[in-house]
C-alpha cells in the first residue's frame, strides 16, 4: 500500500515507476538474448523487479521501532532470486544514473 498522500507526488511516483519499468523491460529483453545462449529457459515478458516508495520503508522502520530500513535488494524464494526491489522517490520523475 502506497502511503503517498499528495496527488502531485503520487503522479510523480507513478510516472517515474513507469519509466523504470520501461527502461528495465528494454534492458531485460536485450539481456534475455544472451541468457538463451546458455540454454536456460527465461521468458522475456516477465520482468523480475518491483518498485517501492523509498520513504515508505523509512515510515515502516520508525513505526516498528527499528533502526534500519530497506533501500532495495533482492527477494529470494528458497535458493532462487525471485525479484529485485528498486526504491524510488517522489522528488521528480526523472531517471538518474544511480536508479
Amino acid at each position: 500500500m502506497l502511503l503517498i498522500k499528495e496527488i502531485e507526488k503520487q503522479a510523480i511516483y507513478y510516472t517515474k515507476e513507469q519509466k523504470v519499468y520501461k527502461y528495465a523491460m528494454d534492458f531485460w529483453k536485450e539481456l534475455v538474448n544472451y541468457i538463451d545462449i546458455a540454454h536456460l529457459t527465461v521468458h522475456d515478458d516477465i520482468l523480475p523487479i518491483q518498485c517501492f516508495w523509498d520513504m515508505e520503508e523509512i515510515v515502516k522502520a520508525v513505526e516498528s521501532g527499528r533502526n534500519k530500513k530497506v533501500t532495495g535488494g533482492m527477494v529470494h524464494y528458497r535458493k532462487n532470486q525471485a525479484v529485485i526491489r528498486i526504491g524510488i522517490s517522489c522528488d521528480n520523475d526523472r531517471l538518474n544514473s544511480k536508479l
